[in-house]
């Protein structure tokens, strides 16, 4: 097993507020090794093909009937995902908990073709007819009913090639608009709708993406989506169109309540179920799954790569000089579930103090009951630092 780097989450306590933390010691059956197989990361197939250890072809068809050489994701594999009927889905077998992040290629048989510089820029059609996967859709449900889908489609008006993620929230469609590359959303009234929403510069339906102020294949990027779970936010990697350069998008905040629309404050352990929402008439829609949570999804059987991630749900409250005893986090990791937290804790303020157990002896490692003695008014960082069974 490689070691990468461990998943850490850290957060702020302010010694003039209250902290309660709810616990429940749980470990959940470990993913099988096998990707695809009955005991793998998919279950529940309507109409979607499952194949392990794939890759986008080497060659597409260009728009004159000619043959095209792949230039782009140069030896990456992971599992492919095919559909012919809108409406075919399938749902990741996990029970996820905190943050989830999905890489993903979608391509098409015939790659894009302009006739002119500025044929991305259309508003005759709302997308470009050379994608076969015109949308696909990420839907969220939470164990206590609670839902909400991140729908992602192939272009929209004045952008046809470049995908757009929304949110589909308690019947209303809301993704921040962004004006080119801006890094903010526009303050305007298309920021929740108008039917321009969230474009993912640099990527790409139909082989070919707008990046860099020009066309590209070679450094076009796969779609990196995900759901911030400290921050409630649903966002998108966004690789620049005029330019090259890699933006963390909010497409919405789901306990944003002054939006005036419909919030969530919770979301606790939750499925993801994916299904292909528009495909061209007859046509084949393919997507080509990288990694999910920084989980290598190549092979066929997993490689255990990526650290648990560190889950701690905390209100604030504590005293000077007295002691501060540390939530008990959990760890979730794709392949091991939810897991008995193990790692190190670290506290910061003015200085470094020192965490004690329920002795009085000092400990680097997180044990039950531990806690430290803030001696000021202030701002505390609490730092966890997780590993997976595999010791990542």
């Amino acid at each position: 097993m490689s070691t990468k780097k461990r998943r850490i989450i850290a957060f702020c306590l302010g010694i003039t507020a209250a902290m309660s933390l709810i616990f429940a010691a749980r470990v959940t059956v470990p993913r099988a090794e096998s990707i695809v197989d009955s005991n793998g990361m998919f279950f529940g197939s309507s109409g979607v093909s499952v194949v392990a250890d794939a890759a986008v072809p080497d060659t597409f068809i260009s728009y004159d009937g000619g043959i095209i050489e792949r230039d782009f994701d140069a030896g990456m594999k992971g599992v492919l995902l095919s559909a012919n009927t809108v409406g075919s889905r399938i749902s990741l077998a996990p029970d996820f908990e905190g943050d989830f992040r999905l890489t993903f290629r979608a391509y098409s048989e015939v790659s894009y073709h302009a006739a002119t510089e500025t044929d991305y820029n259309s508003y005759a059609v709302n997308m470009t007819p050379y994608a076969d996967l015109r949308e696909i859709a990420f839907r969220f449900t939470d164990d206590a009913g609670k839902e909400f889908t991140v729908a992602i489609c192939a272009g929209e008006k004045y952008n046809i090639i470049t995908p757009a993620a929304r949110v589909n929230i308690a019947g209303v469609s809301v993704g921040y608009h962004y004006a080119a590359d801006a890094k903010i959303p526009s303050e305007t009234g298309l920021k929740n709708s108008g039917g321009y929403f969230t474009r993912i510069g640099g990527t790409t339906f139909c082989n070919v993406a707008r990046r860099g102020g020009t066309y590209t294949s070679a450094n076009s990027m796969p779609v990196t989506f995900g759901y911030n779970a400290s921050e409630k936010e649903i966002y998108v990697i966004h690789y620049g169109t005029s330019t090259t350069e890699e933006t963390y998008r909010v497409v919405y905040d789901l306990d944003a309540k002054d939006s005036g629309l419909f919030a969530i404050d919770d979301f606790g352990k939750y499925k993801v179920e994916i299904i292909f929402t528009d495909i061209s008439e007859g046509k084949t829609a393919n997507v080509v799954l990288y990694s999910l949570n920084g989980q290598s999804l190549k092979g066929e059987t997993f490689s255990d790569d990526s650290g648990a991630e560190t889950i701690v749900s905390a209100k604030y409250n504590a005293y000077t000089g007295e002691r501060y005893y540390l939530p008990q986090p959990f760890a979730f990791d794709v392949l091991d579930g939810r897991i008995d937290f193990q790692g190190k804790i670290n506290v910061n303020g003015s200085k470094t103090y020192k965490v004690y157990d329920g002795n009085g002896s000092p400990v680097t490692e997180y044990v039950e009951g531990c806690y430290f003695i803030p001696d000021t008014e202030g701002t505390y960082l609490i730092t966890y630092t997780a590993r997976d069974k595999a010791g990542n």
